[in-house]
């Protein structure tokens, strides 16, 4: 089940590995998840993803830079965008404000909010919001909308897509990773299950995988049983290869590429045939079987 939050991702970078398998000899990681972390300069030149820091001014330089991460931001004001962001189970409505005069970028991701008639927990709310990390990412409460936020501030300058994605990526983990505090699972009604019953393993998705866009672009993925992964892509003629780590957590997919740069997606419709790969840019990702030769 997919929570929609009341109101997004990631860059990712993926060094060049050569790889002899064949399936991959071809392809590697271009823009739909970033830049090479091991060189900025190369990585611009062949992912079009950002590498040279910009000054934010207003909400056209934040645009630009999310949709270079894949995002569709919403213009809300000449300083202020707005865009959806995924990350597990979760759609984090996101707000991303140049705030000029103290020359920052606001962010602030909107939580939970009571529904009507529903007052926040008092003791709860205070242990949410003690103690904020000095800088980082920390839990805030508007009281106008009565929502807990996540709320972070940092520099509007040398800003890059690659930052800006990590940034984003950080706050929502922050965030979700602090569930417990400050979302209340609906209850359930009350089945008769018997005690011994066990949740079935996730279905396995080791092996080797082709995903097509059409127009010439594709992706490729070969996953293997002792957690490594490599990684392709192919887009107008040009091909980028990564390898790492890859880690599964129920239907939760990190690889973490070799310049420990991470991307990650929610698995679904998984089958001996195939699986779908929803990334947290909210671009999905339909992987097959690669057709015998």
């Amino acid at each position: 089940m997919r929570y929609y939050l009341p109101m997004a991702l990631v860059a990712l970078c993926l060094p060049v590995a050569a790889s002899g398998d064949e399936l991959f000899s071809e392809v590697a990681v271009e823009s739909v998840f970033g830049a090479s972390s091991k060189s900025a300069d190369g990585a611009a030149a062949s992912t079009g993803v950002s590498a040279t820091g910009v000054r934010v001014t207003g909400a056209g330089q934040l645009g630009e830079l999310l949709r270079e991460l894949g995002f569709e931001p919403e213009r809300v004001d000449g300083r202020t965008v707005t865009i959806q962001l995924a990350h597990g189970q979760w759609t984090i409505p996101t707000t991303l404000h140049a705030a000029i005069d103290r020359s920052q970028v606001d962010v602030t991701m909107g939580l939970a909010t009571p529904e009507k008639g529903v007052k926040w927990d008092a003791n709860k709310l205070l242990r949410l919001l003690a103690d904020p990390e000095d800088g980082g990412a920390h839990f805030a409460f508007d009281s106008s909308k009565g929502q807990v936020q996540v709320r972070q501030t940092v520099s509007a300058r040398e800003v890059t897509s690659v930052n800006l994605g990590r940034l984003l990526t950080e706050m929502a983990e922050f965030a979700v990773s602090r569930e417990s505090a400050w979302f209340d699972k609906p209850k359930e009604s009350d089945k008769s299950t018997p005690a011994t019953t066990n949740a079935a393993a996730p279905t396995s998705i080791i092996g080797s995988w082709v995903a097509s866009l059409g127009q010439g672009e594709a992706f490729a993925i070969k996953l293997t049983a002792d957690g490594k992964f490599q990684l392709a892509h192919v887009k107008a003629g040009k091909t980028t290869t990564s390898n790492g780590k890859a880690e599964r957590t129920g239907d939760q997919l990190r690889l973490v590429g070799d310049g420990s740069v991470t991307i990650s997606g929610t698995l679904s419709n998984i089958t001996a045939e195939g699986f779908d790969l929803t990334l947290t840019s909210g671009k999905k990702l339909s992987f097959k079987k690669p057709a015998a030769k």
